[in-house]
């Protein structure tokens, strides 16, 4: 606007606000919103001396007062919403505030007061706080056993509204029980959204799901220790797609330690099991004495216990060392005990593993058609099982079988998928591992520079990643 704001308050009001512009633009919107500011004939004027007048201090006072001076209803109002977050929707708002009946109209002064704004009218009405300042001191305004009250009654309208997509309002739902201290609740709806995230390979969010979830179990005692070995053994295995492997071993540790107090050796097995993976695979904790000792002890117990699906990983674990350290004809007959153990229990997940080693060690003693056979079967079960960090291994080994069998270009089209996937869910191992094998296939079709472009890039990214087997091959 070019009409002028009189001189003196100009001057106090920029030396208020700083220079901050929200600052004194809500400033300028509690003078006028008090009468302290008015225009009168046209012109803007003040009605106390500048030198009498008194200015907020800070943007918190002026917010505050801005509130205060709202009717009872729409501050109410206000406060609710504040509770959902800085966006929200009419309907979930109808459930909490104090009086549904007015809110159209005591949203429209909200809006006119230009402390909120409307976002979107469809599928419903959705609206905004004009900035999150405005919302986190509203917010603040609340006593703790209010904000405790609507936290609680946000989560069970949402459970209400979403009860047939429950899964994917879990982070939400979380959340709000959370912060309603309700932690049976919050705990149930963490696993969830941490299940969830980790579907997805948003692998830092199923972290901070996993961790809360684990936290708020502590205090549960009715918790079962299965439901305990989930979330330890699912947030180590997103630590190690997040190539954190020293968080990963401690966690397996904590749940080592959680079977010992509870008298579950079995479920200390699982974790001593997961611990030993990254002792026997191409991590940086890679130890193939480490590795064999752990892996005959476990074996002895799983035998000793019963317990086929841990004797099924400890063979394939044991087959995995002698595929790293040339013994393949001895890691063929371990990955198919491991395998026939799997197959004769429906152990899905470790029959993909089995797999997914066992092409590697054809590929040393069989026609490549076996071996061919073998990851194609692997491939398809990571696929079913939307394991998209395995299906990048898979995808990857298959780009070697196709080098071998002389299809290059199909060799080159298959990395490039592979590639795609993993930068599609931010993978730096499996970014490496699908190039690994790409500069053999260039090489034959003469692409010498793409070739080493290709192998140089594989390498450093398998450093970042703690993924030592492209610095190795190539």
């Amino acid at each position: 606007s070019n009409e002028k704001v009189p001189e003196k308050l100009h001057q106090l009001l920029l030396e208020k606000s700083e220079g901050n512009p929200y600052f004194l633009e809500e400033l300028l919107q509690d003078l006028m919103e008090s009468g302290t500011f008015k225009k009168e004939n046209g012109a803007w004027e003040v009605s106390h001396e500048i030198q009498t007048l008194r200015v907020p201090e800070t943007l918190q006072e002026v917010v505050q007062a801005r509130v205060d001076r709202l009717p009872q209803g729409e501050r109410l109002t206000l406060q609710s919403a504040s509770v959902i977050g800085k966006r929200f929707g009419y309907q979930l708002l109808e459930t909490i505030a104090p009086h549904a009946d007015k809110l159209p109209g005591q949203l429209l002064t909200l809006q006119r007061a230009d402390l909120i704004r409307e976002w979107s009218r469809q599928p419903e009405p959705t609206y905004d706080f004009k900035q999150s300042a405005v919302q986190e001191m509203t917010y603040q305004q609340l006593l703790a056993d209010q904000r405790r009250d609507l936290h609680q009654r946000v989560a069970q309208s949402l459970e209400v509204m979403f009860a047939e997509q429950l899964e994917e309002h879990a982070a939400m739902l979380a959340h709000h029980f959370s912060l309603a201290e309700n932690e049976t609740k919050a705990l149930h709806y963490h696993r969830m959204a941490g299940n969830n995230s980790l579907k997805v390979n948003a692998n830092i969010e199923a972290a901070e799901h996993y961790t809360r979830a684990i936290e708020l179990a502590q205090d549960h005692a009715e918790i079962s220790i299965d439901e305990l070995s989930h979330l330890y053994l699912s947030l180590g295995r997103v630590y190690e797609l997040l190539a954190q492997y020293e968080r990963a071993l401690d966690v397996y540790d904590q749940l080592r330690e959680v079977a010992d107090r509870r008298g579950e050796p079995k479920v200390g097995l699982r974790a001593r099991l997961a611990k030993n993976t990254l002792r026997v695979t191409p991590t940086p904790l890679f130890d193939a004495e480490v590795g064999r000792r752990m892996s005959e002890e476990a074996l002895q117990l799983a035998r000793e216990w019963d317990d086929p699906e841990a004797e099924a990983k400890t063979l394939w674990h044991i087959g995995l060392l002698g595929r790293l350290t040339g013994q393949d004809a001895e890691a063929v007959k371990l990955f198919e005990q491991s395998l026939a153990i799997a197959e004769e229990n429906d152990f899905e997940e470790q029959i993909g593993f089995t797999l997914t080693d066992l092409y590697w060690s054809y590929l040393v003693l069989e026609p490549v058609d076996k071996s061919r056979e073998t990851v194609d079967r692997a491939q398809e079960i990571w696929s079913k099982r939307e394991n998209l960090p395995m299906m990048v291994d898979t995808l990857a080994g298959r780009v070697f079988v196709l080098f071998l069998a002389g299809e290059y270009t199909q060799a080159i089209e298959t990395s490039k998928r592979a590639l795609e996937i993993s930068e599609k869910i931010d993978n730096l191992w499996g970014k490496s591992y699908s190039q690994s094998y790409l500069g053999f296939a260039y090489l034959e079709l003469g692409e010498i520079s793409t070739a080493f472009e290709t192998a140089h890039r594989s390498i450093a990214l398998g450093n970042k990643a703690g993924f030592f087997v492209p610095g190795v091959i190539l």
